[in-house]
């Protein structure tokens, strides 16, 4: 009872002038974050070989200055010595923990996500059935971009909880899967032929990378010939665009030689 007597006469202490200071390094900081946030956001698009690079110096910074605004409330604004805080921390510690439990859980996943570096701003991951470009990280969510253009927030506390597929790890380019059914009687070295030269002629496919492309047999109420074509895009964000350019070559190419797709479905009448 004496300890929590004290640590309402000390914040009874604080004058106007001090909350007044408090309200405006909060503000400071937040502005200060999302401009910091917004510079590297600009610089990395305009320096589009280092985006992922730059991109990531923003949660950091963002911490940084969270931190150094805290600090500087508790020790410089408010003077609270050690022992004050030590005592202050025993008293609501276990009732705040309690409390807010879900959001330090939160933030401790932010935590470990900012410092182990599993995946960065700009990778592509999935998560749970969400999948997507993260555009931002944060002691509390993660922002993925999905491909309908639309933001999923995602509580940092997941990321422990579950696993984390990163599909390009760091990097611009991209490896891309483009799938093909065809019957099972087609000439395989003629359609293989004409899935490299889509490959090769899409404006979107990185040539110093590899190509894989692999058939196998697979019935859909009939045999039908999978055909798996694995290239790299140059740039992760035009995942889908490749994939679509790829599908329209080939089925374009098909099309000129009066190549007929398999029909899936059977109609009742």
């Amino acid at each position: 009872m004496k300890d929590n007597s004290q640590i309402l006469d000390y914040f009874n202490k604080i004058g106007s002038n001090k909350i007044i200071l408090i309200v405006l390094v909060i503000i400071a900081i937040f502005f200060l974050t999302k401009i910091v946030r917004k510079f590297l956001n600009k610089l990395s698009e305009r320096y589009i070989v280092k985006r992922i690079l730059i991109k990531n110096f923003a949660p950091i910074i963002s911490l940084t200055i969270n931190l150094a605004g805290l600090f500087f409330i508790v020790f410089g604004v408010l003077k609270v010595s050690k022992d004050a805080l030590l005592t202050f921390g025993i008293s609501a510690g276990v009732a705040i923990g309690f409390a807010i439990q879900n959001l330090l859980a939160n933030v401790f996943g932010g935590l470990v996500i900012i410092f182990t570096r599993p995946f960065n701003i700009g990778d592509k991951i999935e998560v749970g059935s969400y999948y997507g470009e993260v555009i931002d990280i944060n002691l509390l969510k993660v922002k993925i971009l999905n491909s309908d253009d639309s933001i999923v927030n995602i509580p940092a506390k997941s990321f422990i909880e579950s696993s984390t597929l990163n599909a390009n790890g760091g990097e611009l380019f991209f490896q891309v899967t483009t799938t093909l059914y065809f019957p099972n009687n087609v000439d395989l070295q003629r359609i293989k032929e004409i899935a490299y030269e889509a490959v090769y002629s899409s404006p979107y496919s990185l040539l110093d990378k590899p190509i894989y492309i692999s058939f196998s047999d697979e019935f859909r109420e009939f045999l039908l010939t999978r055909m798996i074509i694995k290239a790299y895009v140059y740039d992760h964000r035009y995942e889908y665009g490749f994939r679509t350019d790829i599908y329209e070559r080939i089925k374009k190419c098909l099309s000129d030689n009066n190549f007929v797709f398999p029909n899936f479905y059977k109609y009742p009448f």
